[in-house]
């Protein structure tokens, strides 16, 4: 003769299924901060995704290529102080974004944090 068993018999208890639940959602969430905020990332910064970063890299070289258009559009002689000045100012512009392209040419790429207690 075999013993009756209870209706639940042979499943998971619900409390156990919830702690598997809870710990599947904080392996997940902890997977997310290293995605942010790898093990190499320094205090009060975040790695930045790299949809964020070509985008930024799509504007500077829009940016270098308009300053580009702007300084060939110049004329030969500059000669007078506000133009030399204006052209001095796109020359230091061009200077800058060339500096900022390279460094979003890099494939990892640190920011400050907005938000501190991530």
């Amino acid at each position: 003769s075999t013993p009756e068993r209870h209706e639940s018999y042979g499943r998971v208890p619900g409390y156990l299924l919830q702690r598997k639940q809870d710990a599947l959602e904080r392996k997940h969430q902890a997977s997310e901060r290293l995605i942010d905020h790898p093990t190499d990332c320094p205090p009060g910064m975040r790695l930045m995704r790299d949809e964020e970063r070509k985008a930024t890299l799509v504007r500077l070289r829009d940016s270098r290529v308009s300053i580009l258009k702007g300084l060939s559009e110049l004329p030969f002689l500059v000669d007078t102080p506000s133009m030399q000045a204006h052209k001095t100012e796109m020359e230091r512009r061009l200077v800058e974004v060339e500096k900022a392209i390279s460094l979003y040419s890099r494939t990892r790429i640190f920011v400050k944090c907005e938000i501190s207690g991530f």
